[in-house]
């Protein structure tokens, strides 16, 4: 996959979050539909260039190795001072 369109597939879900939050008011329900069917599509193409790029056990060592070291002493030192 070029460079340029890496970016694209991958923020193109975040972008259409925030458009679908400014337009949801606007929208009848099968416009609504369609626009949520697009965004699970541009959802499946970014994992699926996520899971290309990567093995799934280097994602799996990351989601449950490094996850928590990185939440951890936020969420512990959150507890502490409340």
């Amino acid at each position: 996959m070029a460079r340029p369109l890496k970016w694209v597939v991958m923020f193109l879900p975040l972008v259409m979050v925030f458009a679908f939050g400014a337009m949801i008011n606007r929208m009848s329900a099968p416009a609504a539909q369609l626009f949520f069917y697009v965004y699970a599509a541009a959802m499946g193409l970014s994992l699926a260039y996520i899971f290309a790029i990567f093995t799934g056990v280097s994602i799996a060592q990351h989601l449950s190795g490094h996850g928590h070291r990185l939440c951890g002493p936020v969420a512990v030192r959150l507890y502490h001072e409340a």
